[in-house]
């Protein structure tokens, strides 16, 4: 006599979602990239005032120098340049597991 298959049932577990607190983190490499174009253009606002500071915010983050009407990539150099590289070195030190390192050794709020 033939016997019935029993039928086997197939359970699928949902995976277990993760509970993190949302965590206030600061890229230091971002924030030193801001740092020299900062500097340079406080300076030409409190000497230049606010036309002085918005020429040289255009001239180091842009490269349009507004007295000459041209674009001038090597005024870069204090502004976009050091941004540009901060970012990089922030998505390096996260390929390279150092923010992580951080982490796990307690230090609040700093990331690389």
């Amino acid at each position: 006599m033939a016997t019935a298959k029993t039928k086997t049932v197939v359970v699928y577990k949902k995976a277990k979602k993760k509970n993190r607190r949302s965590k206030f983190t600061l890229p230091l490499a971002v924030v030193a990239g801001f740092a020299p174009g900062a500097s340079r253009t406080i300076g030409h606002f409190q000497n230049g005032g606010v036309q002085g500071g918005l020429n040289e915010l255009s001239r180091i983050y842009i490269g349009y120098d507004r007295d000459s009407g041209q674009f001038q990539p090597w005024l870069l150099r204090y502004g976009l340049y050091p941004v540009v590289a901060g970012v990089l070195i922030h998505k390096v030190a996260g390929l390279l597991g150092v923010n992580r390192m951080l982490a796990r050794a307690g230090i609040p709020f700093i990331r690389i």
